[in-house]
């Protein structure tokens, strides 16, 4: 397959927004403000991070 440069160019700019997309865990890690870390994520974290998360992937609230 070959593909127009301008075609191209959107799909490159795809692949790289999906590469450095965070997980939910590492948007988490990053928001939690415990000074020890947590055997499992709490709640408002969770929420914050899944929110985050929601944003990455281009939904609105």
């Amino acid at each position: 397959m070959t593909l127009k440069p301008e075609t191209a160019l959107v799909v490159a700019a795809a692949v790289r927004a999906f590469a450095t997309q965070p997980t939910r865990d590492d948007i988490v890690k990053l928001v939690c403000d415990r000074k020890e870390p947590c055997e499992s994520f709490c709640y408002p974290c969770v929420s914050l991070a899944n929110r985050i998360s929601m944003l990455f992937g281009g939904e609105q609230r």
